[in-house]
């Protein structure tokens, strides 16, 4: 952790030094969607969750190539889970929803004059907006079958924080001298546990993919 936390500082106090070189800053905004799940072990079988991320950006060119960037999104994150219980005949269905403020940072490396593919990578600090557990618990047996729901905070239990990594691949295309157009895909990895009390029982982790498209303006 404490090479993580350094190699972040390093990465922020570069972004910081971008000021060295002269060419304007380009601000933008960027949503999509988002397909979220989780890493490591949970009981339950698991699937994506779809919903959205939106937000804010700025690019600071640092040489011909290289931008550095930031960003404030919201991102939706969870997943959704199923269980099957043949002993009681019972099913569970559900949804846990985690909904962060997400700050990226890292570098951008363009291709390309007008049209730029370009590579993006870096890391990011979320901080746990909403955390809920929504399901139905259905009993087969008896008729007709009973559901059983629950729309539950787990703000409690789970991490306030998560750090992470991510990594993108994009295309920008330059509309006009002051206006650019993109779109992106990210995956991005978390490294803290959601739930760290449960360590050996549910090792739980964010990842999700994110499509994008956004402007920019150049300032």
């Amino acid at each position: 952790m404490l090479r993580f936390l350094k190699y972040s500082l390093f990465i922020l106090l570069l972004i910081l030094e971008v000021s060295l070189y002269s060419q304007s800053v380009v601000l933008g905004a960027k949503a999509g969607p988002n397909f979220t799940n989780i890493s490591g072990y949970y009981p339950f079988i698991s699937s994506h969750r779809e919903s959205i991320s939106a937000g804010v950006f700025v690019l600071k060119p640092m040489s011909k190539r290289i931008d550095g960037i930031f960003e404030i999104n919201y991102e939706q994150k969870g997943f959704k889970y199923s269980s099957q219980d043949f002993s009681n005949n019972t099913k569970t269905e559900g949804e846990r929803i985690y909904d962060y403020l997400t700050m990226p940072a890292g570098f951008k490396y363009n291709f390309g004059k007008n049209v730029k593919p370009y590579f993006k990578t870096g890391i990011f600090l979320a901080i746990l907006m909403n955390a809920q557990d929504n399901g139905t618990e259905t009993n087969y047996a008896v008729a007709p079958p009973e559901d059983r729901s629950w729309e539950n905070s787990i703000m409690y239990k789970t991490e306030s924080v998560d750090w992470g990594i991510f990594f993108s691949l994009g295309v920008q295309y330059k509309i006009s001298s002051k206006i650019l157009f993109l779109v992106e895909g990210s995956l991005n990895s978390g490294l803290l546990m959601l739930e760290p009390d449960k360590i050996l029982v549910e090792e739980m982790r964010n990842k999700s993919f994110l499509v994008s498209f956004g402007f920019g303006y150049s300032l």
